[in-house]
């Protein structure tokens, strides 16, 4: 309720709002200057979608990441047009210069920062406090990510969106005449589509609404007995949910979401046993926790090697989770008991905003990220600002209070300075996190692009030690060799990136160019080695070469063909077998592969690494049985070689899958131990058992 003092301040209020926008314009009024940055390059910048003419619909019935389905291999598939409409308004009316653009970002933050101060009013809480909750929401330097990255729009729209849906709904609840009640939710009802629209995250209004309606019911003055028990208010957010969930269906061709790829690189809590993957989501939890209250490191990305796995509840960022959390139950019951229900409200609703990238229900394409972190700092600032409101209650305490937003605002500025460009953000990036394989990657394509060549090559080999897996990173470095003229080591890499993800017609172009330069520079040496072939039908050496020159200029169909004419001749030998078998896994037959393997085997049972590479594709593909399989295959493997290193990493990951986590340590340690340091080898597999949470045994 408002006390007296608070009906004194009241006549204050409008210049509290003045001072909350214009804070929260300053502390980003560097930002103007800064050019598009990261994503808002593909999205807004190169996006046909936004600057091309007539494309105002298909912002509503394509996905987000469209425009990139011939760049980028693993695009996501999410839905937030939304957004996209507002980058194509700005762009139509400005022009497509970032300044406009970033501009309205700095001006909707400032918006929802005087938001969440009428928010907080409407739930109750005193005017100065409101005022408060709505500075420290200002300058809070996790939120820089949103602000300079034009496409933060997206969580910008959806906190507003959520922002003016409850407060339209409160005015649905106290309004009296059934003009007001429809006027009221179709405003509610608008926001709400507006807020999941312009980002996934924003359908956690609906968990809100609720909520709110129960409570804002509860709060009001002579309300008839039981009226918060009757939901009919709340039937409005039908029409836009569906609405909503029709267009998304339709937009994302029959799906309403999509799984992640199945890398450590895309959420490293991928493969975790369920109980790491509980202790994983404490620990993001404490991480935007900590980043909220300290806020000393800020990055683009956090990638595996800089988020770790967590083993155990002692982990400081599991342990501070843990805190929080704890806190907040503990909190939110003392109050109830003490008559307060607000406390409750804000804990809940902070759950519903943050549960939807929590990676507890299901993972997400991003383990952790900064502007993940906007939509549930709303509650968060309302919490904090209540806990220490006592304080702000005398001079001291202010002081502090503006010396703390003085404090958040320079470190902002300073943050906001390291989005000027790409080069600058990811080598900000780098500098944070020398070991993160995204920041190894972005930076490395980010000096590629700016001429850099010589400097950007090897944090992309780096980023490819760390996952070798790594898609993107391979595909760049195939391209930089390129660049440079280094064509056979472009081909090496952009046949790996096409063997990930075969198919994508930008990687199978920049293939094909490069197997052409390559040809075109070995063409005697290839007719030599098949003439030689052709002249010596039995002699497998001469086919051997032959088969490996083909593959290494990626004449992968033309290789296949010659598989399938020498079958009759070579099929009894296991390392014919073995090269079929690596054809298949260049074309990612991944099946037809693992037949060849075991031919193979069957033909010399003493191989290991045959064993090894046998194993490995089957703890890739995992249909039934292939986990026991490769399981025994190591066995056989150490029964003939005891201390091979790929035999023990192949067992340390079978291990790691099932949780049995310290056998997996000994074993990968062994395994490092028994390779020469400062090789390429060792290095990546010092980098997986780091992904892993292990640590490494010199």
């Amino acid at each position: 309720m408002v006390s007296d003092l608070d009906k004194t301040d009241a006549s204050h209020w409008l210049l509290l709002q003045i001072v909350i926008a214009g804070v929260a314009i300053t502390c980003y009024g560097n930002s103007l200057l800064n050019d598009y940055c990261d994503d808002g390059v593909p999205i807004v910048v190169n996006n046909e979608l936004v600057h091309e003419p007539g494309r105002w619909l298909d912002c509503w019935t394509t996905d987000h990441w469209y425009m990139s389905r011939n760049i980028t291999p693993n695009r996501d598939l999410l839905y937030r047009p939304a957004a996209l409409t507002s980058y194509r308004i700005i762009r139509s009316i400005f022009g497509p210069t970032a300044l406009p653009q970033l501009a309205l970002n700095i001006f909707l933050h400032a918006l929802i920062s005087v938001g969440l101060s009428h928010l907080a009013r409407r739930l109750g809480v005193s005017v100065w406090l409101a005022a408060a909750a709505g500075l420290l929401f200002a300058v809070l330097p996790v939120h820089t990510e949103v602000i300079n990255n034009v496409v933060g729009r997206a969580d910008l729209l959806a906190t507003l969106g959520v922002l003016c849906c409850l407060l339209a709904h409160q005015r649905v609840i106290h309004s009296h005449t059934r003009t007001d009640v429809v006027s009221w939710s179709a405003l509610a009802a608008v926001a709400c589509f507006v807020a999941m629209s312009a980002k996934e995250s924003g359908v956690s209004v609906v968990a809100m609404l609720p909520v709110c309606h129960i409570y804002f019911c509860s709060t009001m003055p002579n309300r008839p007995p039981h009226r918060w028990l009757h939901p009919w208010r709340l039937v409005y957010v039908v029409i836009p949910v569906v609405v909503y969930f029709t267009l998304r269906y339709y937009a994302l061709d029959g799906h309403l979401f999509q799984k992640p790829a199945p890398t450590k690189t895309i959420n490293f809590l991928v493969d975790a046993p369920a109980w790491q993957k509980v202790l994983g989501a404490l620990q993001l939890w404490g991480m935007y926790w900590e980043k909220t209250l300290w806020p000393k490191t800020l990055c683009a990305y956090y990638s595996i090697n800089e988020l770790k796995l967590a083993t155990s509840i002692f982990v400081p960022s599991v342990m501070w989770g843990l805190l929080t959390l704890a806190s907040l139950v503990v909190c939110s019951i003392l109050a109830w008991r003490r008559g307060c229900r607000m406390v409750i409200l804000i804990t809940v609703c902070l759950m519903a905003s943050y549960l939807p990238a929590a990676n507890l229900l299901v993972l997400i394409q991003i383990s952790f990220a900064e502007r993940i972190w906007y939509l549930p700092s709303l509650w968060v600032c309302l919490l904090l600002v209540m806990a220490i409101g006592p304080l702000l209650r005398s001079r001291t305490g202010v002081v502090i209070g503006c010396m703390v937003l003085c404090a958040m605002l320079s470190r902002s500025w300073i943050r906001n300075s390291e989005w000027k460009n790409n080069l600058t953000l990811y080598t900000a990036a780098y500098r944070v996190h020398p070991d993160g394989v995204v920041d190894l990657r972005k930076c490395g394509q980010a000096m590629v692009n700016a001429g850099q060549v010589a400097e950007g090559i090897p944090l992309l080999q780096r980023a490819i030690e760390i996952d070798l897996g790594f898609t993107d990173a391979q595909r760049s470095l195939g391209l930089a060799f390129a660049m440079i003229g280094q064509y056979p080591a472009a081909l090496h890499h952009l046949q790996i990136a096409n063997m990930q993800v075969p198919g994508h017609p930008k990687t199978i172009r920049d293939l094909n160019e490069v197997s052409r330069l390559v040809l075109e520079s070995h063409p005697q040496e290839l007719a030599m080695l098949k003439l030689r072939a052709d002249e010596n039908p039995e002699n497998l050496d001469a086919e051997l070469m032959l088969i490996h020159k083909l593959r290494e200029l990626n004449q992968l169909e033309q290789l296949i063909e010659r598989f399938k004419l020498k079958e009759t001749a070579f099929a009894r030998h296991a390392q014919w077998q073995h090269e079929y078998a690596v054809t298949h896994v260049y074309l990612d037959q991944r099946d037809q592969a693992i037949d060849r393997y075991r031919q193979a085997i069957s033909l010399d049972e003493s191989n290991v690494q045959r064993m090894i590479e046998l194993a490995m594709l089957l703890l890739e593909r995992r249909a039934q049985d292939d986990l026991e399989q490769a399981w025994l295959l190591t066995v056989k493997a150490k029964a003939i070689e005891p201390h091979a290193p790929n035999m023990l990493i192949c067992q340390a990951e079978l291990l790691a899958l099932k949780g049995e986590f310290v056998q997996a340590y000994r074993l990968y340690n062994e395994a490092i131990r028994a390779i020469p340091k400062g090789t390429t080898l060792r290095r990546i597999y010092e980098q997986r058992a780091k992904a892993l949470g292990m640590k490494v045994t010199p």
